[in-house]
């Protein structure tokens, strides 16, 4: 711990307070109206340390019941986080030489009576969400059936500024030399209509058909970083748009009272977030984000079965898919020279799972094995 000097406890106040009020009426309408406030106040042991973090929300909810089988749904919802946030260190301060030597670099013979306390990052960080779904729901006479449809909106904003400094040279200083800021902000809003059938043809066999539209949004993007020097990489970058049709069909059999057969086929669709596309951070080891990431897309199918016997429950699963335009992390040893980028090539996978429960108490015993399975595969190639 001498490493730390005057590095106290961590420790963390949390303070949630929510109110909600159900809404019960006449004609088969029911709503509820809910608003929240919740405070993350930690403190990482120094000084400066504080790391505050304050987010309202608020939601609400109507189901409308007009006639016997059929449900409308609709719910809105919001929510800001407002996190401000300082990375706190201390060091034992030399009269010459490094003055303010890292946790790493100290030795035992620069320990002193000079103690200095000082701040490495603050960040401010500002998100915003708002939202609203609604789903119809209605049971069919013919072949015990039930359609839904629906519609649902999201809208995302944030901005994020952070502020690096380098070890103070100076003992008065809570910080040292400006390293370097970075700034990232941008709005995403997805768009998304969907329809689900379900069926059963037989009193054994049940079959849903479900589809799906998304469309995504970037607009009001800038990811930049600007040197002490005021050297400027990044900037603004243009709007963009990605639209996804995401079919799927499952199906199950029940062939005999212990035994049931399933399989499935679908598509899927999965938009990067802030954090992969605008927000870079970290000092010593940063995380950079990419602005030029696109959805990633999954295509896959699966089959299974189960089977019980007594107090024995037996389940396996195996399934296969696909993934384009992954979402990955790379970690680069050092610093780049120039400019580099990777392609990641279609990430394939094919698991076989098996469970196997015993009785209905808590003890249970599951088994999983990988039957075959392709690593992604990366390729670095030359700046541009």
């Amino acid at each position: 711990l001498w490493r730390f000097p005057q590095k106290g406890p961590t420790d963390a106040l949390l303070t949630n307070a929510s109110l909600r009020i159900a809404l019960d009426g006449d004609d088969g309408l029911s709503g509820w109206i809910r608003a929240g406030w919740h405070v993350q106040d930690q403190d990482i042991g120094y000084l400066f340390g504080s790391n505050v973090q304050k987010s309202p929300d608020a939601s609400a909810g109507l189901a409308w019941k007009p006639v016997d089988g059929s449900v409308l749904r609709i719910n809105a919802w919001a929510q800001s986080v407002n996190f401000d946030k300082y990375n706190g260190a201390s060091c034992w301060f030399q009269p010459t030489g490094t003055r303010c030597p890292s946790t790493v670099a100290v030795s035992r013979s620069q320990v002193n009576g000079n103690v200095l306390q000082y701040f490495s990052q603050f960040g401010a960080l500002r998100y915003r969400e708002r939202g609203a779904s609604a789903v119809w729901s209605q049971s069919l006479p013919l072949l015990e059936s039930e359609l839904q449809v629906g519609a649902d909106w999201r809208r995302l904003s944030g901005t994020d500024a952070e502020t690096f400094y380098l070890a103070p040279t100076v003992f008065t200083a809570p910080q040292g030399n400006l390293g370097s800021r970075t700034a990232g902000a941008g709005v995403q809003a997805f768009t998304g209509a969907f329809a689900q059938l379900a069926l059963a043809p037989l009193p054994s066999f049940d079959v849903r058909f479900a589809a799906r539209f998304d469309r995504w949004t970037n607009t009001d993007r800038l990811s930049s970083r600007t040197t002490a020097s005021g050297i400027v990489t990044g900037g603004p970058f243009p709007d963009s748009d990605k639209s996804a049709f995401n079919p799927s069909l499952a199906a199950r059999w029940q062939a005999t009272e212990g035994l049931a057969l399933r399989a499935a086929a679908y598509r899927a669709f999965r938009a990067p977030g802030f954090n992969n596309t605008l927000r870079s951070f970290g000092a010593t080891q940063p995380t950079i984000a990419n602005p030029e990431l696109e959805p990633e897309t999954l295509r896959g199918w699966e089959t299974g079965a189960d089977l019980a016997a007594g107090a024995w429950t037996f389940g396996a699963t195996y399934f296969s898919y696909e993934v384009d335009d992954q979402i990955a992390t790379f970690r680069v040893n050092g610093f780049a020279t120039a400019p580099a980028r990777f392609e990641l090539d279609a990430v394939r996978l094919a698991v076989l799972l098996v469970r196997v429960e015993v009785g209905r108490s808590a003890a249970q015993r599951e088994v999983r094995a990988t039957v075959g399975a392709e690593r992604p595969h990366a390729r670095r190639g030359g700046g541009e």
